[in-house]
């Protein structure tokens, strides 16, 4: 079978060592620290809880006199079972406008140390935005490592060419040293002509400092940072640019020279052409305050520009033309802001871009002038208010801001400079989901009942997710609510309001049945309301390395009225639960009245965290409701 699979692998495999060198054994790799390091490397038995482990993480930058940068990359990491395998598709981004990649080794070393090298085949450029040729700039080179198995070694050395730097001549990294794998040894080197001058910061880092080398007219910085343990994830906990140290440089020398780089970048790109202009006349045409012209304006670029997600400066950092977005009905987040800017200041509506850094990216480091920005988003003037817009949300109305968005430190590009400001961190009552049920038990133990779910805030924004599923979806969704809820049961009718409106609740209402929704022992009946219940797995742990962090604040409540058989009488309701903590609260509660049973339940999240000395509070909280909502009403027949 000359042409079969395998006849192909052997070919590749001789072409690879071929153009490698053919490097064939452990003992003939030519670099002593990494033979040792692979020679002394741990295993499973002293890393029980890691799929890998990272032996080497060299990154070196060297900034040249030419405004130029090379980045090379050195890594070497031990694959300790199947979760590790991961690593064997080596991914590394670059924009392909300023930059190139080459890849000078890429090997696996496999446990009885034969090597084998990558071949040109298993190494490709892709463009994950090919459909979008605004952004046909940004790249991925991926290596896919060969006969990666346990036990085995992953290594590979690339080398990132800059032609070009941020604001001509400036340069910046950051590096997290904590990952999910453990690290053995990590080294940072920075090679700069000996006139720039950078800025360092240390971020959750005691005791570190760089091997500093001064020679032929330059500074070679080297940070080295040994074992480090990894992070064991926990549930609720922070994003991982909240916990991992890191090591911050960057030569910008202020933050107002960020401000005019960027404002230099993005003063030309706002100009609106005939087609936005009438765009704008268009949709404003009868709308009577600044406000309602805002509103459309705002509902048309969050609706009918899609949205390309890519992270803030991963594509560039200079937005495309308001006219580019316009015609092409597409844009990342800095372009969809800058159209929104564009239009809203055509009717005289002051506007700004706005560099935001999201949750999940970590909070800014305001003492080190840095781009740690992912997202760019638009604050606007609305009478004496400043309203923050996110255009990249198509399920957000004026007055929403999406969770990852709130209560960040933003760097707002005013006309006069940029400033930053704190993003609204909205109250608890703006994020309100009501849920109203009324129940009506038969003789029988069944059930007729019907659900009215009423949103606002961020519970409006995920709901109205709900128009991108299909009807027959949707159905099946709620079938399946139903059946959790009483086996057997039966969805008659549902309902959705407000999911094609920008603003405004969203509604879900549903009518269905039960079968046996009583449960018989003797003269007694027993039930539990669905839905009610509270599981504590969240605070499973006996005690928390990080503090808990919800998406958002919420309030919540659910009204309940249980109608039941004039054959039976209330024997037993669980008792009231209120509890407040800092943080949170609940309160739940039964009463009788007018022959009915009415339940009642409210839940609040008032902030947003809760530190890890507050843990042991919080975790009796939860447990204490999840016993308590457990409990059972009791009915028994009339005598």
């Amino acid at each position: 079978m000359p042409d079969s699979k395998w006849a192909e692998d052997a070919r590749q495999r001789l072409a690879a060592l071929e153009a490698f060198g053919g490097v064939l054994t452990l003992a003939g790799i030519k670099d002593e620290e990494v033979r040792q390091i692979i020679k002394n490397s741990p295993g499973a038995e002293e890393h029980h809880n890691a799929g890998a482990i990272i032996l080497l993480d060299e990154v070196r930058y060297t900034v040249h006199d030419n405004h130029t940068m090379t980045t090379r990359i050195h890594r070497l990491i031990k694959v300790l079972n199947e979760r590790g395998k991961r690593f064997g598709e080596v991914k590394l981004d670059y924009d392909s406008s300023h930059q190139t990649v080459k890849v000078d080794l890429a090997r696996t070393i496999k446990q009885d140390g034969a090597i084998v090298n990558v071949g040109k085949k298993s190494m490709r450029d892709l463009t994950p935005w090919s459909g979008f040729p605004l952004y046909s700039n940004a790249k991925v080179k991926v290596i896919s490592m060969p006969e990666v198995m346990a036990g085995s070694f992953i290594e590979y050395i690339a080398t990132i060419e800059s032609s070009e730097l941020l604001n001509e001549d400036d340069f910046q990294f950051g590096v997290g040293l904590q990952s999910y794998e453990p690290q053995i040894l990590q080294r940072i080197i920075l090679d700069v002509p000996e006139s720039r001058q950078i800025n360092i910061k240390y971020l959750r880092l005691k005791d570190i400092s760089p091997k500093l080398e001064q020679k032929d007219g330059r500074r070679v910085y080297t940070w080295e940072v040994k074992d480090m343990p990894e992070i064991i994830s926990e549930p609720l906990m922070p994003p991982w640019a909240d916990i991992s140290p890191f090591i911050m440089v960057s030569s910008f020398s202020d933050w107002a020279e960020i401000s005019r780089w960027f404002q230099k970048l993005a003063k030309d790109q706002f100009q609106p052409d005939e087609a936005i202009k009438q765009k704008v006349a268009e949709l404003t045409a009868d709308a009577a305050t600044p406000e309602e012209q805002a509103r459309r304006i705002f509902n048309f670029v969050a609706s009918e520009i899609r949205y390309v997600g890519l992270e803030y400066g991963v594509s560039g950092y200079k937005p495309h033309k308001a006219t580019e977005i316009f015609k092409n009905k597409y844009g990342d987040c800095k372009d969809q802001a800058t159209l929104l800017v564009s239009m809203l200041r055509e009717v005289d509506v002051p506007a700004y871009l706005v560099l935001l850094s999201t949750r999940d990216n970590g909070r800014v480091e305001e003492d080190i002038p840095m781009l740690q920005f992912d997202h760019c988003i638009v604050a606007a003037r609305l009478g004496d208010r400043l309203v923050w817009l996110d255009p990249t949300c198509d399920t957000c109305g004026l007055d929403d801001i999406p969770d990852g968005n709130q209560k960040r430190r933003t760097l707002v590009m005013f006309e006069d400079g940029a400033r930053f400001i704190t993003s609204p961190q909205v109250a608890p009552e703006k994020n309100k989901m009501l849920k109203q049920v009324e129940l009506k038990i038969k003789a029988d133990g069944s059930v007729n009942g019907s659900s009215k779910l009423i949103t606002a805030g961020d519970y409006s924004v995920s709901y109205r997710g709900f128009k991108y599923t299909k009807p027959i979806k949707r159905k099946h969704m709620l079938q399946g609510l139903v059946n959790g809820m009483y086996p057997g049961g039966k969805l008659l009718d549902y309902s959705f309001t407000g999911l094609e409106e920008m603003d405004g609740p969203v509604t879900i209402s549903l009518n269905y049945t039960g079968p046996s929704y009583l449960k018989t022992a003797g003269d007694l009946r027993l039930f539990q309301l669905p839905g009610i219940g509270s599981s504590a797995r969240a605070v499973s742990r006996e005690d928390r390395t990080y503090p808990i962090q919800f998406g958002s604040t919420s309030w919540t409540e659910v009204h309940t009225t249980i109608k039941i058989p004039p054959e039976y009488k209330v024997r037993y309701l669980p008792e009231e639960i209120k509890l407040e903590l800092p943080a949170v609260s609940y309160w739940s509660y039964y009463e009788q009245r007018d022959g009915a049973i009415y339940y009642f339940k409210r839940n609040i999240i008032k902030k947003v965290e809760i530190p890890v000395a507050d843990y042991q509070q919080y975790k009796e909280y939860r447990e204490k409701i999840a016993q308590e909502t457990d409990q059972q009403i009791i009915l028994e027949e009339k005598k």
